[in-house]
């Protein structure tokens, strides 16, 4: 039965006709020009000439399918362990160009899993009753199979199905019948084919004329997934797709309005959670593993901690009057009593994490977190050259040409007669990397007064001092973690790269040529003009045409 079944879900895995009904995401006026509801009243925009590019089609990532299949069927365990591990690129786990493919493996994984959701939500009343909304003989198999189907359809693929999808996925209800199935168990493999197909597991916007590149809209449902899976990295929820129904979601105030709503929810910290791992690299600290020998204070509970304070952090900047400026001199740190003891703080005087100020210490801002001294660390010893790395390409999106494949890895103890820093000079001297670590090597020497695990030092481990003493950045002098902050805080650089992060993020591209080079400068532009907090940059991205709209692709 199973080859059958695959036969089955493959068949209606194409989108159908419904992706091509009338686009109902904007109001448009009778010159062509889509109306975007801005403060009190209607603004007649033109058609945007910047072009807003394009995003291919491409599967939920797992922590997408994860946080989706719980919310749209009601499960609480986790269904994505046995997946295989999101393709990452420049740090993103989003990206539409790396999880566009479908490889058989990963097929076969998403086959298997929805075949085990469904079986548990149909083997337990409650979650059987989220989808099963009537049953035969109250009304004809046909009418409630279908009534169902329309139903759970919607959210399942996040828009409304065709009377043609519709009667398409009903005709498994005969095929399971024929076989013996009764109502609930021919549904059961409806459900299960729905959630194996390609609707539910891609992220699926079209153009209805793919290779023009006249500038549309999105339909209100696309725009409803792209602001949920933006926020919440998850389906939208009732509110969202209420608003997709009745079309106002194609307003920009009604958007922004809902982004607000939704960045105001809990669950934006897993918008907090994205940006730490793709952004600020926290996604090494939960798979670190120091060297036990070494740091026998290291453990799970420390790491999760370490984890967890990361994202305390970048959600601080996350509150609507919280300026992104002091994002690398802020002196807070968000501790547990396993945290502060770590630090060498005062223990918290409730259980939990709380945010603390000790003005004793070089720590500050959030290269001084352990979550990002130990995740730009190996395990066994510092880097400055891969702190050094972390810095220029978070703080300031510096894009660094790989190593060449010959260059040497540096030993825990290079030459016991050189300091890391005499070392690192004689290496830069004598190597054709000389003009990268030059950038590199000074900012991660500069952090060097404190341990692979974050904790503060002023020897290293064969007695030498910790030397962070008149380091030189493209000319600029600085000595130690706490003046590195302060000369990168001022760096025009620093505030330039969080709209690169955030368009590459939200838009799941990279910047790429002129076309997005100048959405990004004047994002960049409007948000240092508006204040530089992070929630306006995210609703500015949400209100520009590069979110709203979309072209097709030439051949």
């Amino acid at each position: 039965m199973r080859n059958g079944f695959v036969l089955v879900a493959v068949a209606i895995a194409g989108c159908g006709e419904s992706p091509l009904q009338p686009r109902d995401g904007a109001a448009t006026a009778s010159d062509g020009a889509t109306t975007d509801q801005v403060g009190e009243g209607a603004v007649a925009q033109p058609t945007p000439p910047a072009d807003p590019g394009r995003i291919g089609i491409h599967f939920l990532n797992n922590t997408e399918y994860d946080n989706t299949v719980k919310d749209l069927l009601g499960v609480t365990a986790s269904f994505v362990d046995g997946f295989l591990p999101d393709d990452v690129l420049d740090g993103f786990d989003n990206n539409a160009d790396v999880q566009g493919a479908m490889t058989p493996i990963r097929y076969e994984r998403f086959f298997v899993t929805a075949r085990d959701l469904a079986a548990q939500v149909f083997a337990g009343e409650s979650l059987r009753a989220r989808i099963v909304t009537c049953t035969p003989p109250s009304t004809t198999e046909d009418a409630c199979g279908k009534e169902i189907i329309r139903a759970f359809g919607h959210r399942a693929w996040r828009r409304p199905l065709s009377d043609a999808e519709v009667d398409r996925l009903f005709s498994v209800v005969g095929v399971a019948r024929a076989s013996g199935a009764d109502f609930l168990g021919a549904m059961q493999r409806v459900v299960a084919a729905m959630l194996s197909s390609l609707p539910f597991l891609y992220h699926v916007e079209l153009d209805e004329q793919p290779t023009s590149e006249t500038v549309h809209p999105l339909t209100a449902y696309e725009l409803a997934s792209r602001l949920s899976y933006l926020l919440w990295r998850t389906m939208p929820d009732d509110r969202l797709f209420a608003l997709a129904a009745s079309g106002e979601l194609g307003q920009v105030d009604v958007l922004l309005a809902q982004a607000e709503r939704m960045l105001a929810d809990p669950r934006s910290v897993a918008l907090v959670r994205a940006l730490a791992d793709s952004w600020w690299a926290a996604r090494s600290i939960r798979d670190k593993q120091p060297d036990p020998v070494l740091f026998p204070s290291w453990d799970q509970e420390l790491g999760d901690a370490i984890n967890e304070e990361a994202v305390l952090y970048l959600s601080e900047f996350l509150l609507p009057n919280r300026s992104f400026l002091d994002f690398l001199t802020a002196d807070m740190n968000f501790v547990n009593a396993r945290l502060a003891r770590h630090y060498g703080f005062q223990a918290p005087a409730a259980p939990g994490f709380a945010r603390v100020v000790e003005r004793s210490d070089q720590r500050k801002g959030y290269l001084g977190l352990a979550g990002f001294l130990a995740g730009s660390s190996p395990p066994n010893r510092t880097s400055p050259t891969q702190r050094g790395v972390q810095v220029l390409e978070s703080v300031l999106c510096y894009s660094l040409p790989p190593p060449p494949p010959d260059v040497p890895v540096v030993p825990m103890d290079p030459n016991p007669s050189l300091t890391v820093r005499q070392y690192l000079e004689r290496l830069r001297k004598e190597s054709t990397c000389g003009a990268c670590h030059k950038l590199m090597d000074p900012i991660g020497l500069g952090l060097e007064t404190f341990d692979a695990i974050g904790q503060p030092r002023t020897v290293y481990p064969n007695g030498q001092a910790v030397d962070v003493s008149r380091l030189e950045f493209e000319g600029q002098i600085f000595n130690g973690p706490l003046e590195l902050a302060d000369m990168l805080a001022r760096d025009s650089r620093f505030i330039e790269c969080p709209p690169k992060k955030l368009f590459t993020y939200a838009l799941r591209r990279p910047p790429q040529e002129q076309r997005d080079q100048l959405w990004v400068q004047q994002l960049s532009s409007d948000w240092s003009r508006q204040g530089s907090t992070l929630r306006g940059l995210i609703k500015q991205i949400v209100a520009s045409a590069a979110f709203r709209f979309r072209r097709g692709e030439a051949n």
